[in-house]
C-alpha cells in the first residue's frame, strides 16, 4: 500500500482518464525524452521511437535539433495537456460515448453496454457538478502567510482586563485594581480597542505603567510568510492552545481527579465509579464534582449494554464505501482511495476489518496511527492573524473510519438507551438545525402568546472542542427560565442565573470554560397599559445576571434587547418576532448568489439544476421563521429572475 501511495504521489491524478489525455501525456513523456537524448547527445534511443510510432508522431531531423528547442517542444507539451487536463470530464464523456456506440454495434443488448452507458452519466453529471460549485461554493485559498503581533503587553479599552501574547495565544488577565492585575489567565481573543502598554510582572500580580492619554499606541502586526517560520509559529501556537486546560489548572487536572482519570480512565477507581461500588463521597471532592460522580453509576440496563471491539467485514466495506473519496487523511500517505479500492475485495477487507480492530480488542497502539496532520483554517474569511484561526486534525483514514463506525454504530446508540435528555439535540439522528430553531420560535412565540415572562441564557464554551473528551462536547447550549410564581422579571432572572449556574458547573466539572465575554441574555417581559399587555423595553426590565467561574470570580454577562437577535443553527430569531435581521441576512444571501451566477455561461439544464439544488435549499433553509407575502417575493425575485438570464429556457425544461 505504501508503495502504491508514493506512485500515485509521484504522478497527476484527480482526472478522468481519456484516450486525449493520455495520448497528451505520452506526448510530454516523448517531448521529454528526446530533449534527454539532445542533451546527452545519443542520438534518438529505441524508446523515443516506439512513443513516436505509438503516437503516428513524426520525428524532426535530430541533427537540426538543439537543447533549447527540446524544452521550448516539452514545454508547449506539458500547455497542451494542462488544456486536456481541464477539459478532462467533457473528454472522457466523448470518450465513453464513442465507446458506448462501438459496444452497441459489436454487441447489441450487453451488460457492457449498459456499464458504459452508466459510466457516460456519471461524467457527464460530474462536469455538471463542478460547474456549480465553482458558483455556489466559496473561495479558498492556501496559507500563505499569517500575522503576528510586534508588542506583548495589551490593555483593554475598558481597562478591566490586561492581554498577553504568548506563543500565538493571547492570555486575558482580570484587574484586581487600578492598573494591577492577576497573574492568573485565560485564553481570550484580543480586542480590536486593545492598546499596548508598558507593565512589570511579578509572581504575585502584574503592574501596568499608566498609558497616554492621548493617541495611545495600537497594536502593530508583522506578516510571517517564510514556511519554515510559519511552521514553527503555529506549532507552538497549536501547543499552547491545545493545553490551555492544564496551562488553566481547571478541575479535571488536579490532584482528586487525577486519581479518578488515571490510566485513561480505566483505573480500578473509575471501574467503581461506573459500576456503583465506591463511594463519591470517600474521594475528597467538592460537593458540586461528588454529585456529577454519583451521577456516572450505571443503572441496570447500562450495565447490560455491550460495546464490539471487532470490525466485521461487511462493516469495513459499508463504512469506507459512504467515506467521500476526496476526503483529506494520512500523515502517512495512505489515501482514502486506496482503502475504498481494498473495500472492494471481499478478502482483503476481511483482512484489514481484523488489523484495525486489534489495537481495540487487545488495547495497544499503532505507531501509524499516532501521528496525525494539524491544517489551520481561517475562522474568518481574510483574517490570518495567528490567534483567529481554527485547528483541523487528520487521522490516518482507517483509524478515523474505525471511529465513526464506533461513534455512529454503537456509542450513540448506546447513549440513546442510556436516557439521553429531550433537550439534547445536536450529534443525533433525525434532529435537523430548522427543528432545533423551530423549537426556539415556538417557546417564544408561547410565551408571547400567553403573555408569559420568559428569559433565555444562550451560552458559548470556548475552544471546547480542543479541551475536552470529544463524547462529552457540548459547545453551545441555551438556558429557559420563566417566573412561574410572580410572572415577573426579578424571579424570572433569578431562575435563570441558578440554572445557567448548573450549567456552569457542569461544564467546568468536564474541563470546559464558558467564554462570559460572547456569551448573553435576553427576557421578554410585560406591563399592563389600559387593561392591556404590552411588551416592556428594555430599560425598563430590571436584574442582572451574574456567574461564577471555577476560581470564585463573578462574570457579568451582557444582556441583549429582545428585539435583537441571538444567531445560532443557522438563524437569526429575535424574542419579539422581529424577523426583519433574517429576512435581510437571506436577502443578501440570495443576490450574492444571483451575482455569481450572473457571471457564469451555465447551460440551461445545469441552471435549472443549480436553481434546484443550489438556491432554492439555500434561501428556503430558514422560512420556517415567519416572513411576509412581500419579503418572500422580493426573495424569489432575487434568486430566480435576476439570477438566470436564460429564464424561458428553463421554463421549456420545467414544462
Amino acid at each position: 500500500m505504501r508503495a502504491a501511495a508514493k506512485l500515485a504521489g509521484r504522478k497527476d491524478f484527480g482526472y478522468q482518464r481519456s484516450d486525449v489525455l493520455v495520448t497528451a501525456g505520452r506526448k510530454v513523456r516523448l517531448m521529454k525524452t528526446i530533449a534527454s537524448c539532445v542533451r546527452n547527445k545519443m542520438g534518438y534511443s529505441d524508446k523515443v521511437r516506439r512513443l513516436a510510432e505509438l503516437l503516428n508522431f513524426d520525428l524532426p531531423d535530430y541533427n537540426g535539433l538543439t537543447y533549447w528547442r527540446t524544452r521550448k517542444m516539452v514545454t508547449d507539451a506539458v500547455i497542451a495537456k494542462r488544456e486536456v487536463q481541464r477539459m478532462a470530464a467533457e473528454h472522457r464523456a466523448l470518450w465513453l460515448d464513442r465507446m458506448a456506440q462501438e459496444a452497441a454495434t459489436l454487441k447489441p443488448g450487453s451488460d457492457w453496454e449498459k456499464i458504459l452507458k452508466q459510466m457516460i452519466s456519471a461524467s457527464k453529471q460530474k462536469v455538471t457538478n463542478k460547474r456549480l460549485n465553482s458558483i455556489f461554493r466559496p473561495e479558498w485559498s492556501s496559507l500563505d502567510y499569517i500575522e503576528v503581533p510586534n508588542e506583548v503587553w495589551f490593555l483593554a479599552s475598558n481597562g478591566e482586563e490586561l492581554y498577553e501574547f504568548d506563543n500565538g495565544i493571547f492570555i486575558a488577565h482580570q484587574q484586581i485594581d487600578e492598573r494591577v492585575f492577576e497573574s492568573y489567565g485565560i485564553c481570550k481573543v484580543l480586542p480590536p480597542d486593545a492598546i499596548v502598554v508598558n507593565v512589570e510582572a511579578t509572581e504575585e500580580a502584574i503592574y501596568v505603567e499608566k498609558p497616554p492619554e492621548h493617541d495611545p499606541p495600537k497594536p502593530s502586526w508583522r506578516t510571517v510568510d517564510n514556511p519554515a517560520e510559519m511552521q514553527e509559529w503555529l506549532r507552538r501556537r497549536n501547543k499552547r492552545h491545545l493545553n490551555q486546560m492544564h496551562v488553566e489548572e481547571r478541575p479535571p487536572t488536579r490532584v482528586e481527579f487525577q486519581k479518578i482519570l488515571a490510566e485513561h480512565g480505566t483505573s480500578e477507581i473509575a471501574l467503581g465509579i461506573l459500576n456503583g461500588t465506591i463511594d463519591p463521597a470517600s474521594l475528597g471532592l467538592d460537593e458540586d464534582a461528588t454529585k456529577f460522580i454519583a451521577g456516572l453509576a450505571k443503572n441496570i440496563e447500562e450495565k447490560g449494554l455491550s460495546m464490539p471491539r471487532q470490525m466485521s467485514t461487511k462493516d469495513f466495506q459499508a463504512a469506507m464505501k459512504v467515506t467521500h473519496e476526496d476526503t483529506s487523511s494520512s500523515a502517512s500517505g495512505l489515501h482514502y482511495t486506496l482503502w475504498k479500492t481494498i473495500s472492494e475485495d471481499d478478502d482483503l477487507s476481511a483482512i484489514h476489518a481484523v488489523m484495525i480492530s486489534l489495537p481495540f480488542m487487545y488495547g495497544f497502539v499503532c505507531n501509524r496511527w499516532k501521528k496525525i496532520i494539524d491544517c489551520m483554517l481561517e475562522k474568518k474569511p481574510g483574517v490570518r492573524k495567528i490567534h483567529i484561526m481554527r485547528i483541523i486534525c487528520l487521522f490516518e483514514a482507517d483509524f478515523n473510519t474505525l471511529l465513526k463506525w464506533m461513534f455512529n454504530k454503537h456509542i450513540m446508540p448506546n447513549a440513546e438507551k442510556s436516557g439521553l435528555s429531550t433537550n439534547q439535540w445536536g450529534g443525533r439522528n433525525n434532529r435537523s438545525a430548522p427543528a432545533c430553531a423551530m423549537r426556539k420560535l415556538l417557546s417564544w412565540e408561547y410565551a408571547r402568546f400567553t403573555k408569559t415572562v420568559l428569559t433565555s441564557f444562550l451560552a458559548d464554551l470556548q475552544s471546547n472542542f480542543d479541551c475536552i473528551l470529544h463524547d462529552t462536547y457540548v459547545d453551545d447550549s441555551d438556558t429557559y427560565a420563566t417566573a412561574p410564581e410572580t410572572n415577573t422579571a426579578e424571579e424570572a432572572v433569578t431562575n435563570l442565573e441558578k440554572n445557567s449556574q448548573l450549567w456552569v458547573i457542569l461544564a467546568m466539572l468536564t474541563g470546559q470554560l464558558l467564554a462570559f465575554h460572547k456569551c448573553m441574555w435576553q427576557i421578554i417581559f410585560w406591563i399592563s397599559v389600559a387593561g392591556e399587555y404590552l411588551m416592556a423595553s428594555d430599560r425598563n426590565i430590571p436584574g442582572e445576571l451574574l456567574l461564577k467561574d471555577s476560581r470564585g470570580k463573578q462574570h457579568k454577562i451582557k444582556r441583549k434587547p429582545a428585539t435583537e437577535p441571538n444567531p445560532g443553527l443557522g438563524f437569526l430569531l429575535c424574542p419579539n418576532a422581529d424577523q426583519k435581521y433574517e429576512y435581510e441576512k437571506r436577502l443578501q444571501q440570495a443576490q450574492e448568489i444571483a451575482q455569481r451566477v450572473s457571471k457564469s455561461t451555465l447551460p440551461p439544464r445545469d441552471a435549472l439544476l443549480g436553481l434546484k439544488i443550489g438556491v432554492i435549499p439555500k434561501i428556503c433553509y430558514p422560512w420556517t421563521t415567519r416572513f411576509t407575502t412581500k419579503q418572500l417575493k422580493k426573495l424569489e425575485q432575487s434568486s430566480t429572475t435576476s439570477s438566470f438570464n436564460e429564464l424561458d429556457s428553463i421554463e421549456t425544461l420545467q414544462e
